[in-house]
């Protein structure tokens, strides 16, 4: 069995998650991974002045190397400065 699997989201967190869904999904068939997240990242969400200080880039290489090994068919990633802020929604998942 093939799979196609979207993983998307904050950057923050998939160094420590990332793991998991390879697992989940590599032993269910085959995986051809897409990839989404923002264009920076930040070691904290809350409270904003706290949350800025800790802002970096997000590099191909920082994504390239979670994916080693596996099959990542593409990846995009979003300038967050480019759209509307909505805080606490799930419209950037979206």
């Amino acid at each position: 069995m093939r799979i196609a699997t979207l993983i998307c989201g904050d950057f923050r967190s998939c160094p420590q998650t990332i793991e998991h869904i390879f697992k989940y999904v590599e032993s269910i068939g085959s995986v051809d991974y897409y990839f989404a997240t923002w264009t920076t990242t930040r070691d904290h969400w809350w409270p904003k002045d706290l949350s800025a200080t800790t802002q970096r880039t997000v590099t191909q290489t920082d994504i390239t190397t979670l994916f080693t090994g596996r099959n990542l068919v593409a990846y995009y990633q979003v300038d967050q400065a480019q759209i509307p802020s909505f805080d606490s929604t799930y419209y950037y998942q979206g």
